[in-house]
């Protein structure tokens, strides 16, 4: 009977350890779209995600970029209307099946809805 008990406590650790594993693991894309949204126009600037190197994307542009786990960090770097240096750092998460697109011209203008999560 301990045999028995022993082998269902390894058999749940494992399918344990497999489910974190893939939760952690996932790859995700994620779209960065630089197109103009509506009354927002579109400038030129520098992202970053989840600590990466920072890229540039242009005007009428549009990026992807692979990124694991569910917790992620963007950090954008433009310049304003007056030419001032601005750095918006934002916070999002990502279930295990989703996709996501982002859309900068929101994202810099303050608009709740910059994020959109496929699945």
């Amino acid at each position: 009977m301990k045999i028995v008990r022993n082998w269902i406590i390894l058999i749940a650790v494992l399918v344990g350890i497999a489910v974190a594993l893939f939760i952690s693991g996932k790859q995700h894309r994620v779209f960065i779209d630089n197109k103009k949204v509506g009354e927002y126009t579109a400038i030129d600037v520098s992202y970053s995600i989840s600590g990466e190197k920072a890229k540039k994307i242009k005007v009428n542009k549009k990026a992807m970029v692979y990124v694991k786990g569910s917790k992620h960090k963007l950090i954008i770097e433009f310049k304003d209307n007056t030419g001032k240096d601005v750095t918006l750092e934002n916070e999002f998460k990502l279930s295990p099946m989703e996709d996501a697109t982002i859309y900068l011209p929101l994202l810099i203008n303050g608009e709740e809805n910059w994020i959109k999560r496929d699945n």
